[in-house]
């Protein structure tokens, strides 16, 4: 390959490392997440400095952070520089991207696919079974009972759909805020949710990210691999 194409490839490289993007402003009492797609910068959703406060991936983070460059507890390199009356935050995963199927002990991880369509969750199962224990739901009630009996148990992301049957998306992401369990199990929401209102109402949750549909192999890689980074049980084994 010439080199040209070679450093063609970077932003796309780049745009894999970065975890999220926030652009912030206590003074207007703003926020907004901004998505890297390693071809364009593009705002997903604003909130309130208080909402993007709360939901902030990171433990232990009461204020903005100061400008500079850190690691945190959970293996987040984070950035930030002030611009006028904004501050930039970038999060970088310093864990491997790449999903490998051995971990410690032989012991797969777990993931949970929440989705009413048998083609997710055929898709998500076929993708990903032989690098995770995949557990299914159909519907609401059977994502939040999974998530009951498996938080302590290598269950390392939930990946759930915002409309669903007998309790909806919504519904579970708003009984995971309650109950505290944004920190134990990193969720992202599968959606063809595309209006302001819905991605606002559904980022305002503290989810790692949001997959719209139709999506392919890689895309969902990619936010597994996002994803689960954000796992307190996650280990990357060393090869």
């Amino acid at each position: 390959m010439e080199l040209p194409n070679v450093i063609s490839q970077i932003p796309k490289f780049i745009g894999e490392m970065i975890s999220a993007i926030y652009c912030v402003n206590k003074n207007s009492n703003i926020a907004y997440k901004v998505t890297y797609t390693g071809t364009e910068l593009k705002v997903l959703a604003r909130t309130t400095y208080q909402e993007w406060l709360a939901a902030f991936p990171v433990p232990n983070v009461d204020t903005l952070p100061a400008d500079g460059n850190y690691v945190d507890a959970i293996n987040v390199y984070v950035y930030t520089a002030t611009f006028e009356d904004y501050q930039i935050i970038i999060l970088c995963n310093c864990q491997k991207e790449k999903v490998e199927g051995t971990t410690e002990a032989s012991t797969k991880y777990t993931l949970l696919v929440a989705d009413d369509s048998p083609v997710i969750t055929k898709f998500f199962t076929k993708t990903f079974e032989s690098d995770f224990n995949i557990l299914v739901a159909s519907d609401g009630n059977e994502a939040i009972k999974l998530i009951e009996e498996n938080i302590d148990n290598n269950l390392v992301g939930a990946f759930i759909d915002l409309q669903m049957p007998v309790k909806t998306g919504y519904e579970v992401l708003e009984y995971m805020k309650e109950h505290n369990l944004y920190a134990k199990v990193p969720v992202s929401v599968i959606s063809g949710e595309d209006t302001e209102d819905g991605i606002k109402r559904a980022t305002a949750y503290g989810i790692v990210d949001m997959l719209q549909k139709p999506f392919n192999a890689e895309a969902a890689r990619s936010i597994v691999n996002k994803t689960i980074s954000f796992s307190p049980n996650y280990k990357v084994s060393e090869i």
